[in-house]
């Protein structure tokens, strides 16, 4: 059965060889981010990462790269690591571009993070790598899962460490959800202020309700996401 070539455990010999086979790479690119009180910190990456897993076509697989950018909603909590846009930028641009000097001539940077600056940094440096000749997209989860997520998630406005990630983080590694620390919350967010005024009008971390969450949902949401990138590939 055709599966991912697992990039960081084979050789420079052995890559060289599966490159006779496939030449298309996939990057799982998140931060470390707060994601409340019940779930870990590296639930971003872990979703780009165990979908692309599960998807039985042979391509390489990078391990997580865990780099990203989040706002003023996150970046107060002690566990999210956030850089500059411009960093994450260029960060994209150059791993691309050795990645491509290497022999690889499909690459998708995949990212289980949509914050809007963060999606913004890794599209512009996806085009600028086009404009070079080199075939990089940009995908995410949401992307992957969007249509499944309408006919599943319950809760209206739920974004982050709600429903829709716990139900997913329960299927992946359910034993990494911590099940006496749900949280349902929708915050009401200042116009302005620092990221600690973020964090004040959000103790919890959470938007959405996590309450809602199963492992039943979240398998339905894991396969539209392996199904739909399983076509890109």
């Amino acid at each position: 059965m055709a599966k991912p070539f697992l990039f960081e455990r084979m050789s420079w010999k052995e890559i060289e060889s599966a490159q006779k086979k496939t030449r298309t790479v996939v990057i799982p690119l998140s931060l470390l981010e707060e994601h409340g009180p019940h779930l870990p910190v590296s639930v971003d990456y872990l979703r780009a990462y165990e979908i692309a897993k599960r998807v039985k076509k042979n391509f390489f697989l990078l391990p997580p790269i865990i780099i990203g950018n989040t706002g003023k909603y996150s970046c107060a909590f002690p566990g999210t690591i956030s850089i500059s846009e411009k960093t994450l930028k260029r960060l994209i641009v150059e791993m691309c571009e050795s990645l491509h000097f290497t022999g690889f001539r499909k690459i998708f940077v995949f990212s289980g993070h949509n914050g809007k600056k963060h999606s913004k940094a890794a599209e512009h440096a996806a085009k600028e790598l086009r404009k070079k000749k080199i075939n990089a997209n940009y995908i995410t989860t949401s992307m992957l899962e969007k249509r499944a997520r309408e006919g599943v998630v319950e809760t209206p406005g739920d974004s982050h460490a709600g429903e829709c990630e716990t139900s997913e983080v329960m299927e992946l590694s359910e034993k990494s959800v911590r099940k006496g620390r749900l949280v349902k919350s929708f915050p009401d967010y200042p116009k302005r202020g620092s990221a600690l005024d973020f964090r004040k009008a959000n103790p919890s971390g959470v938007k959405g309700d996590s309450t809602k969450a199963s492992r039943r949902k979240g398998k339905i949401l894991i396969d539209e996401a392996v199904k739909n990138l399983s076509k890109l590939i």
